[in-house]
Order: structure tokens, then C-alpha cells, then sequence
């Protein structure tokens, strides 16, 4: 909305100009072109690209009469060379200034074929410039515009009911492009990209419209994106800063492109809700290639459907029981006693060390129940050569952050296969003592061991990073705030004495008739926000309050703009 206000203001206040009677073009040195229709009031569009083995990407700015800056950059889904992604960025320019209602203006681009083509010095010999420098010249003409310079073979083909033209170079070029194509039944053509996929060819008016449906944004540099900077800020002092910035500039929600993915950015509480809230026919998970090859195909993150809710299922009635529920709350007690037992007042204690210690202890017993012992601090080593690498680079070979990761997990993998092979010899109780148990039980042959013992790391996790951050946070908020914590004491205090009385132990759900120690917890769980958002793969063409996912981007609902945003909290 944002970037449409801006537009009608600069088609509002731009002054009507005469039809020009003349058109003067003049050639400056480095092969800066600039062509002007005489006027004494012109725009300024000035274009660049990049261009390599790897990807191609284009950048224009323009400059209005009132002297507002636009700027824009965009990467071409097709592997260029300079000249035609020269090209593209200038049509992509004329075509802006057009839209705005620009009518005389200076263009400046800095390669000397593009400009010698332009302005009739040289000619285009090739015929994907020829194809370029007429849409330059002639922009009504061009018909089909995706993925690369023309579609001529194989739209010719469909235009014409899969008949050659007459034409022998149009034929022969026809023949040679058309595999790799593929028109399906209602007459869709899709061309095959250069990483493999079947990409929807579009007529140049859906592809335009397409655009200004997407919200605003910037995909950043080709292939890189924006990722860098999402990065660098999330581990900088001003995590915020890269949400902040997008959001002042195009809205809550917002297009970028991070961890190798065009993305659609949601900070707004309803949009992210709708994508949370949608089935496996609408969005499915979608994490960085790191993290998916570190998970494996298996992990209860990346799967989806039927296998998903089935285990979702068993493992969530299952941490509801009572009897897990005593087994965790005695397990709690029974460790925080023990590590407070060590602490001494002539030595500093570190609570995230403490915290971590606990919380892995009581998950993994819940888990596959294994006790404190050389086993545990087995696996609490290899874990943390685990983890180290969720978010690293996506490059598995010997020396690798992944690779070391990789090889700890196997190591890991092979200790729950013991556990649940023992278990088989042994047999199964009626009623499950943990995890392992649960997921044996059920007859479902889609729970393969190698399934199970995979997942038991994964589940792993919050027991080593979200919980114990968690738990630190609290006590770093409270000692912030003397009165909450003088109020939480003498609430935990009052039902100690009581249970002491009565000659009971805690119970489960004495820690939930705790008020205000329930708001703390909640309101840790807002302030921490140690999971910091989810993403998503759309299935198909989805809007959300006017605003577009295309099929096959990624979404990122991110959670910290909304818990911590002003408008929802004081």
C-alpha cells in the first residue's frame, strides 16, 4: 500500500508535458548513453547489472522531476550474459517511468554495445539482441517474456497448434528449443530451468500483474539475496534492525530473499496466524538446506501429512499423561537439588550451564529413558558437536561445521538404536514409561526404527537450547524486577508450607494453581521469543489479506515483531 501511495503521488504532481516534436541522442565516454526527447524538464533512469556463471541480476534507479528516488533491484530467473541483462534492466526501467507517467528522460547505462545498438550506431547481429533492442525500441510488440530473452520456438508452435513455421531458421530453432518445454492439456506451457524444475511460462500482462499483487520488497543480490544481512543483524546487538528497516519501508508484510529462497516476510499477527493455522495443501515446512540435511527427510520438522499428525499425535497424549507428568515433576526437584547442592558462595554459578544440565537430563529420560551416566555425557558431548550446526553452511565434506555435525548425529543414532533394540529383547510394559516406548507400540510399519531413533534426536533439542535459554531469561527478568520476584517467592513459599503440612509432595498441578507463576512463565516465553518464528512452502497461489504468495515461495511468519510489538503490548 505503502509503495502504491508513492506512486500516485508522483503520477499526481508530475506536470503534463508536451508531445516532443524531436527526439536528440548523445554519446558520452565509458559508453554512458544518454537519450533524451527535447525538453527542459526530463526523468533520469539510470540501470546496471550483474551478470556471471552463477546468476544474473539487474538494479535501476530513477529520478523523478520532483526529484524523488526510486530504486529497485531484481534477479533474472535465467542465466545471462552482460549485454542482456544490460537490456533487461533498461526495459525494465522504460517500462517504470512509463507506467508513472514519465514522458521525456535521460537513460544512462555504462556498456558501449547496448548503447551503439540503441541509438543505430551498431548493429545487433545476434539474435537474442535484435529480440532485446526491438522490445526496447517496439515494447507493444513483444508477446511472451519469461525466463529469458524469447519463447519463440515452442510459443510459435502453440500459437500456431504445433505446426513448423514456413520459415527454416524459425523451424530449425523451434525444433532445437522445444524439448525443453512441456505444454500440458489446458494449454499451460512450462519451461524446464536450469536447476532442474518446470517453471510457468506467463503472457508479459500476467507477469506484470503478478507484480504488483506481490508485496513490496527487494530480493537483494542473486542467489545470496538478502541473507547475509538477515544474519549478521540476528547476531548483532540489534536483532530487530533488519524487520525494522523492511517494515518502515513496505509494511508488515513484505518480499525478500533468505537462506536461498524468494521469501514473503509475515510481522502481522493475522497473516502469520492463517499460515500457522493452514493444512499441507496450503503450506508445507520449509527450512534452510543445512538444517534439512542435518534433520534428514525423516524428522518430524520436515515431514507432513498423515505421518506427521500420526506422530504429532502419539507423542502429544502421551507428554499429557500423568504419569509423565509426576515423573517430570520429581525429575525436576530431584536435579535442581542436586545442582544447587554443588553451588558454593565463593564461586560465580552459571545459569544457562545449570539450566542446560537439567533440562537435558529430564527431556532424554522422557525420551528414551537413560539416566545420568557415562551414556548421558556421551551423548551430551556429541550433542553439542550436533547443534553447532543447524545453521551452518550447506557443505558436507571432511572438515565441514555440517560434516562434524553430521557424523555426531550418526554417533548419537547409533545409542537409540541400542536403546530401542534392548527394548525389543526385553518387551514392552502395558503401560509406556517414555517416547521410544510410545512410538514401538503403535502398528503403524511407516514408524521405522531408523525413523524413531532419528527423531529422538531431534526432539532432543529444546532440552539443549530454547528450555534452558528460557529458564535463564526468567531469572535475569526477575532479578530485573525486584517486586515480581519478591511476589513469585511468596507464592511458591506459601504452597511449600502447605504441602509440607499436608505431608505431600509437589505435584503438577500445584505448579499450575501458581497464578502468578504461570505469568511469569508466559510472559518469559513473549519477552524470551527463543523460537523467533516458522517457515513455510506454499502449495499453491495463496492471498492473505491482499497480499500474494506465488506458489513455491517461502514464508517466514516471524514472531518477535508481533510479541513485541507496541501495538499488542505495553
Amino acid at each position: 500500500m505503502k509503495g502504491q501511495v508513492l506512486t500516485n503521488l508522483v503520477v499526481e504532481f508530475t506536470k503534463e508535458l508536451e508531445q516532443p516534436d524531436s527526439e536528440e541522442v548523445e554519446i558520452f565516454e565509458k559508453g554512458i548513453m544518454i537519450n533524451t526527447i527535447s525538453s527542459q524538464q526530463t526523468w533520469e533512469l539510470f540501470v546496471d547489472r550483474v551478470a556471471n556463471k552463477k546468476g544474473s541480476g539487474i538494479r535501476i534507479m530513477i529520478i523523478s522531476l520532483e526529484q524523488i528516488t526510486l530504486e529497485k533491484s531484481l534477479r533474472l530467473d535465467f542465466l545471462a550474459i552482460n549485454n542482456e541483462a544490460e537490456y533487461e534492466a533498461l526495459q525494465a526501467g522504460l517500462n517504470v517511468v512509463k507506467k508513472l507517467g514519465g514522458k521525456s528522460m535521460k537513460v544512462h547505462c555504462d556498456l558501449r554495445l547496448v548503447a551503439g545498438q540503441v541509438q543505430g550506431e551498431f548493429e545487433a547481429e545476434d539474435l537474442r539482441m535484435e529480440w532485446y533492442l526491438n522490445q526496447v525500441k517496439h515494447p507493444s510488440r513483444g508477446e511472451y517474456h519469461t525466463n529469458g530473452p524469447y519463447l519463440d520456438g515452442p510459443n510459435s508452435l502453440v500459437s500456431q497448434g504445433g505446426t513448423l513455421p514456413n520459415d527454416k531458421t524459425k523451424a530449425e530453432k523451434a525444433r532445437r528449443n522445444a524439448p525443453r518445454y512441456w505444454l500440458l492439456e489446458e494449454q499451460k506451457l512450462y519451461e524446464r530451468s536450469y536447476l532442474g524444475p518446470y517453471l510457468l511460462c506467463v503472457h508479459l500482462e500476467a507477469v506484470e500483474t503478478l507484480l504488483e499483487e506481490l508485496p513490496l520488497g527487494t530480493l537483494g543480490l542473486p542467489f545470496i539475496g538478502e541473507t547475509i544481512e538477515f544474519v549478521s543483524c540476528a547476531y548483532s546487538d540489534r536483532s530487530e534492525s533488519f524487520m525494522d528497516k523492511r517494515r518502515s519501508m513496505y509494511g508488515k508484510v513484505f518480499k525478500s530473499h533468505i537462506f536461498g529462497s524468494p521469501t514473503i516476510v509475515s510481522t502481522d499477527a493475522e497473516v502469520s496466524k492463517f499460515i500457522l493455522q493452514s493444512d499441507a495443501k496450503a503450506f508445507v515446512p520449509s527450512y534452510p538446506k543445512s538444517l534439512t540435511e542435518l534433520m534428514g527427510k525423516s524428522s518430524i520438522l520436515v515431514i507432513n501429512g498423515s505421518l506427521q499428525k500420526r506422530i504429532h499425535g502419539l507423542i502429544g497424549a502421551f507428554f499429557k499423561s500423568p504419569h509423565l507428568k509426576a515423573q517430570i515433576t520429581r525429575d525436576m526437584q530431584k536435579y535442581v537439588q542436586e545442582s544447587m547442592a554443588n553451588w558454593k558462595d565463593d564461586h560465580p554459578i552459571y545459569m544457562q550451564d545449570e539450566t542446560k544440565n537439567i533440562a537435558f537430563q529430564v527431556l532424554v529420560k522422557a525420551l528414551i529413558s537413560l539416566d545420568p551416566g557415562e551414556e548421558m555425557e556421551f551423548l551430551k558431548k556429541q550433542f553439542q558437536e550436533f547443534i553447532s550446526g543447524l545453521m551452518s553452511l550447506p557443505v558436507n565434506i571432511p572438515g565441514t561445521r555440517l560434516y562434524r555435525s553430521l557424523q555426531a548425529k550418526k554417533k548419537m543414532v547409533k545409542l537409540v538404536q541400542n536403546v530401542i533394540l534392548a527394548r525389543k529383547h526385553s518387551g514392552f510394559s502395558n503401560v509406556p514409561k517414555d517416547v521410544v516406548d510410545v512410538l514401538l507400540n503403535d502398528s503403524s510399519e511407516q514408524l521405522t526404527e531408523d525413523l524413531i531413533a532419528d527423531n529422538m534426536i531431534d526432539m532432543m533439542i529444546p532440552g539443549e537450547d530454547s528450555v534452558p535459554v528460557l529458564m535463564t531469561l526468567a531469572i535475569k527478568y526477575l532479578s530485573d524486577c525486584p517486586t515480581a520476584l519478591q511476589q513469585l517467592t511468596e507464592e511458591n513459599l506459601k504452597l511449600k508450607e502447605l504441602k509440607a503440612q499436608l505431608g505431600q509432595p509437589l505435584s503438577w498441578s500445584d505448579y499450575l494453581s501458581l497464578s502468578f507463576t504461570q505469568s511469569v512463565i508466559t510472559e518469559t516465553l513473549r519477552m524470551g521469543n527463543i523460537i523467533i518464528g516458522v517457515m513455510r512452502k506454499a502449495m499453491r497461489d495463496i492471498e492473505i489479506k491482499g497480499y500474494l504468495i506465488p506458489k513455491g515461495w517461502c514464508v517466514f511468519a516471524y514472531f518477535r515483531s508481533v510479541h513485541l510489538g507496541a501495538n499488542h503490548y505495553d
